[in-house]
């Protein structure tokens, strides 16, 4: 079965990329509300979003649709 290849667009640049590169996610009381190519990234952001992934698993959304993540360690 193919998978459908999500395709995202910068909410800052407005560059539209399919899965390529880090794009990460701008969450505010853990709502996504926009979506950061890399080329858009700041240092801040990125490094923000290497020490989530080491330390977080996002697991879904709760009943409000706020992201929800345990602890890895």
């Amino acid at each position: 079965m193919k998978t459908k290849t999500v395709r995202h667009t910068c909410s800052r640049c407005g560059r539209t990329g399919r899965d390529r590169g880090n794009w990460n996610f701008e969450m505010h009381q853990g709502v996504p509300v926009a979506i950061i190519c890399p080329a858009c990234q700041t240092a801040e952001e990125n490094a923000e979003a290497e020490i989530n992934e080491a330390t977080l698993d996002y697991i879904g959304t709760d009943a409000f649709g706020r992201a929800v993540a345990t602890s890895k360690a």
